[in-house]
């Protein structure tokens, strides 16, 4: 009985799956500070490499919505406009910052149509 009653309420009540995927923001400038305007929608954590540049900052969505990233450089204060939407993120107003996405498959990343890392050949048997 407790199957049925499972198997019904996943039928009535399915979970919707959400497209939120992790980015690294790459700065032209020293990061001094990162913080998100709303910490419900997504977290930010600058990210120390072995050369010290401070200039990554790691983005992760929790869920829809809009908000700020407020990034405090040596250059001053910028601000980045993000959009999470259920199947993609939209950052506006990123003068001085390139985007990554760390979750999409390496046969699909592209940058200014540039494959970065090229597509798996496919070696059939003649």
């Amino acid at each position: 009985m407790k199957k049925i009653v499972l198997a019904l309420i996943m039928l009535i009540f399915p979970v919707k799956a959400y497209g939120l995927e992790d980015y690294m923001i790459f700065s032209d400038a020293i990061v001094r500070s990162v913080v998100v305007e709303d910490n419900s929608i997504a977290d930010v954590l600058p990210v120390q490499t072995i050369d010290n540049t401070k200039q990554i900052i790691l983005f992760k969505p929790k869920k829809e919505g809009k908000t700020y990233v407020i990034v405090q450089t040596v250059d001053g204060d910028r601000r980045i406009r993000v959009d999470v939407d259920e199947y993609h993120t939209e950052f506006k107003t990123v003068d001085g910052f390139e985007f990554l996405p760390c979750d999409i498959a390496p046969e699909y990343l592209q940058i200014d149509g540039v494959d970065v890392i090229p597509p798996p050949v496919n070696k059939g048997v003649k």
